[in-house]
């Protein structure tokens, strides 16, 4: 069974959000923050700033940004399969954060 994950599972994969709710500018983002992202996608990570802020802004524009990986070696899926999710710090009593139901997995 395939686990599609969302930028809420993984801690860092989202651009976060403004005061208004709006989702914060890639320029906005710290180079740590804005690696984290990009890992979260299985993406290139090196570069100078614009270089990262450059490929933020092309995975999001060419549609990739919802592409999420587990880019700590799948501790963040195995957490919810426990019935943990690590992203949210919860305990999931039936589902876990990945959409998948315990006894489907």
């Amino acid at each position: 069974m395939e686990v599609v994950l969302t930028d809420e599972d993984i801690p860092g994969a989202s651009l976060g959000k403004n005061p208004d709710g709006s989702s914060r500018s890639p320029s906005h983002l710290t180079v740590p923050e804005l690696k984290r992202w990009l890992s979260c996608r299985g993406a290139r990570k090196t570069g100078k700033k614009v270089d990262l802020v450059t490929r933020v802004d092309d995975y999001v524009n060419g549609g990739l940004a919802s592409k999420i990986v587990d880019p700590d070696g799948g501790a963040n899926v195995a957490g919810c399969h426990q019935g943990v999710c690590r992203a949210r710090g919860e305990v999931r009593a039936a589902s876990c954060c990945c959409g998948i139901w315990y006894g489907h997995y």
